[in-house]
Formats: C-alpha cells, sequence, structure tokens
C-alpha cells in the first residue's frame, strides 16, 4: 500500500530572502542616482549669498569661501567677464556658474555668477581671482559699495 503522504507534492521551494535583502541596496541605488543629483542642482542654482563682517566677506554655499579685507588687492565691477575656457572643478547649469574655472588668458578664477547679468564684481587677491553678480544687478552694486567703503575705512 502507497503511503498517501507521500505522493503528495512537496510545497513549492519558497524564494529565498534574498530578494528582499537587496530591497535596502537597491533603494540606496536608486537615490544616489535620481534624487542625490537633484539636490545638487537645487542647492547649486539658488542664489548666491554673502555675508560682510568688520574683516571678512563671507561667500556661502557650494564653492564658499571667506576672505579677509586685508587681502584684497584690487575691488572693480565689470560689465564684460573674461571668457571662460575651461571648468577645473565647478558647477554649470544653464546661465549659472560656480566654481573653480580656467579663464582665455589662463588664468585661474573663482566665478559666482549668471552669465549675461552684468555688473560683475571683480575681487583680487594674493591667491584668488574672484568674480561674482548676483541676478539683481542693484544687488552686486550695493555689495561693491559697502565693499569698497569698508576697504577704504580699514586703508585709511
Amino acid at each position: 500500500m502507497k503511503d498517501i503522504n507521500a505522493t503528495r507534492d512537496k510545497p513549492a521551494d519558497k524564494p529565498s530572502g534574498s530578494a528582499r535583502s537587496n530591497l535596502p541596496l537597491i533603494l540606496v541605488i536608486i537615490f544616489i542616482s535620481l534624487i542625490l543629483p537633484l539636490a545638487v542642482v537645487i542647492s547649486g542654482s539658488k542664489e548666491l549669498k554673502t555675508s560682510l563682517t568688520d574683516s571678512i566677506l563671507k561667500i556661502k554655499g557650494v564653492y564658499g569661501l571667506t576672505i579677509k579685507y586685508s587681502d584684497i588687492k584690487l575691488l572693480d565691477t565689470l560689465t564684460v567677464l573674461p571668457e571662460i575656457k575651461t571648468r577645473t572643478h565647478g558647477y554649470v547649469m544653464g546661465r549659472i556658474v560656480k566654481g573653480n574655472f580656467t579663464l582665455s588668458d589662463m588664468s585661474k578664477a573663482r566665478l559666482f555668477i549668471t552669465l549675461n547679468r552684468p555688473p560683475y564684481l571683480f575681487i583680487k587677491t594674493e591667491d584668488l581671482d574672484l568674480y561674482l553678480n548676483f541676478h539683481d544687478k542693484d544687488k552686486t552694486l550695493d555689495l561693491y559699495n559697502e565693499l569698497a567703503a569698508r576697504l577704504n575705512k580699514i586703508r585709511y
């Protein structure tokens, strides 16, 4: 006589837990490949933020820096930017340019600019050529005037 239990089909093998255990890895990959670049684009395209203290100019955000007024050798406004040759470590999205670039004369510069929105503020130190502007030209000129007043104050 046949054993009834012997002839029953064995239950199908359940899928291993590996499919479920890979879910966190898959979600991390999706996050890194989709959401992280979006965050970089959003943060890089934010308007330039600066602050002035008694002794320094601080540029905030991606590629930000701090410059002592005593280090500034030249402060000027420009209506035309030098031609940008290459990006060495920077961000370009549409008309927004931030970071380190090489200009057509082979000089190195840090840019915080919106292209085709003059005037541009030019700050030269011993180690750095810096170009910046705001979307609003009056805001750029206000920063220039405030910096010029502070430079005159510490130099005279």
